[in-house]
């Protein structure tokens, strides 16, 4: 596998030598990142510098190198590179002053790309033609962690995606096609023993931060706050789970009673993403019966089976890891939404 390397301005600057692994990891709901491990020569130290952007060929996906280590010894002499995909270009942009935006998810993940200072070179792709409608407004707000929020939302993926050839960056909204057993449009796509293709498989189960019903508060203080009611789940009983949401940053302004509402919903709606049931499978899948990016890709909707546990999950692909070293690649993908590293209760 050739790993290329390319200066912010998307010129061609050459190809990384006898590199000894890379992590590539893919996700759906926000940018990527990746590792380099390659050897520690003049060509490879003057080419890897912070800055530069990585990617590999036939992938949808380049990197921005932003940490490295060099090292030096007796028994070793390599270079270990970091960095986040395009994507992260937008966390480095702040959504100035008040937005209001209603349509479709699509179209206000898109507005909000166009709405924050300019990134060199970048513009917005073709359109995947959603058409699930949503209200929100947004003050001073990072671009990237509402971009994220907005996607986990409405089940749709993002990416910065690099033509090397025309010198520019799109901005890609994308959706992942649904390969379950629920469905009969879609080729399924199953990930199971007896298919012999699910190996090391790692099952997470964790519900301590689910919630059932929201209550968003807008503006007003005491009795006269506005506050809407948001059910997702369970309304009564020992399953009920009620969780409170501060939006006062949330002006009405000019919007209707109605409309504002709705957006204030809609903040629920951003908000109850963080407070769902942690339910995945990470493992290592084999090319067996189905072919990754193929038969299914980042973002697809896909069964799984783990019998001996009495597990079947239809869930998203959330992230794929893929692993190049020594001469192969193994793929390891996450089905479901994987636990956080950390747990953030902050409102921001």
């Amino acid at each position: 596998m050739e790993i290329r390397v390319y200066d912010k301005n998307l010129i061609f600057l050459g190809v990384v030598e006898d590199f000894k692994s890379l992590i590539w990891t893919r996700k759906y709901y926000e940018p990527g990142n990746f590792e380099l491990h390659a050897a520690g020569t003049d060509k490879n130290i003057q080419l890897l510098q912070a800055g530069n952007i990585i990617t590999k060929r036939g992938a949808k996906e380049a990197g921005i190198i932003g940490e490295y280590k060099d090292q030096e010894g007796s028994n070793t002499n390599q270079i270990v590179r970091k960095g986040n995909f395009l994507g992260s270009y937008m966390s480095r942009r702040i959504l100035h002053y008040t937005h209001n935006f209603s349509g479709t998810y699509e179209d206000g993940m898109r507005y909000l790309q166009q709405n924050v200072e300019a990134i060199p070179l970048l513009e917005l792709g073709e359109k995947c033609g959603d058409t699930t409608q949503v209200c929100f407004q947004t003050t001073w707000k990072n671009c990237g962690t509402m971009l994220t929020k907005l996607a986990k939302s409405s089940g749709l993926g993002y990416r910065v995606r690099p033509d090397f050839r025309k010198k520019k960056l799109y901005f890609e909204v994308y959706k992942g096609t649904d390969h379950t057993v629920l469905q009969l449009e879609n080729p399924h796509v199953i990930f199971s023993k007896p298919y012999e293709n699910l190996n090391d498989v790692t099952y997470t189960y964790d519900d301590k931060k689910y919630g059932t019903v929201f209550y968003v508060g807008g503006e007003g203080e005491g009795e006269q706050r506005k506050i809407v009611r948001l059910v997702l789940g369970e309304e009564n009983g020992t399953e009920l789970r009620e969780v409170f949401i501060d939006a006062k940053d949330v002006r009405q302004e000019e919007l209707s009673d109605s409309e504002y509402e709705e957006v204030l919903l809609e903040r629920g709606r951003e908000k109850a993403a963080d407070y769902v049931k942690i339910e995945s499978i990470e493992a290592e899948v084999e090319d067996a019966n189905f072919i990754y990016k193929k038969d299914w890709d980042i973002g697809d909707l896909v069964t799984v089976r783990k019998k001996e546990w009495g597990i079947t999950l239809n869930e998203r692909v959330t992230e794929v890891q893929e692993v190049y070293e020594d001469g192969g690649m193994s793929i390891t993908p996450t089905f479901g939404d994987a636990l956080p590293e950390t747990l953030d209760l902050s409102e921001d």
